[in-house]
């Protein structure tokens, strides 16, 4: 990627998500490329516990879009913020954070942030 294929916009939002039987609450807001979670429940698992990581991974990275992924079947949601990361030797490329529900426990969430593919 060349430079950052998306204009600079502040914004906030708040979003419900049906999985099945249960909604994944997000609170997100975005001001120059950034995105902070203000907000994170997935309705299994404690996902506040990993709210200041998540917000430390997506402070270094521009945002881009949110996927959130569940079936009526899956009880683990699974959240992603589609990124772009800045490189080194200057422009971007696509990254990720994942955040999702991985027990009924309330510390089964993980946060993962993804690299491209030979990164």
């Amino acid at each position: 990627m060349g430079p950052h294929p998306q204009p600079v916009s502040t914004w906030s939002a708040s979003y419900k998500f049906d999985c099945g039987e249960r909604q994944v609450i997000l609170e997100i807001g975005v001001s120059a490329g950034r995105a902070s979670v203000s907000k994170l429940d997935l309705r299994r698992g404690d996902a506040a516990a990993v709210l200041p990581d998540l917000n430390a991974a997506l402070a270094n990275q521009h945002f881009e879009d949110i996927f959130v992924m569940c079936t009526r079947t899956d009880p683990y949601p699974q959240v992603i913020f589609i990124t772009a990361r800045e490189k080194p030797d200057g422009g971007y490329e696509p990254s990720s954070v994942l955040v999702s529900s991985v027990g009924s426990a309330a510390n089964d969430v993980a946060l993962e942030v993804r690299s491209p593919v030979g990164a």
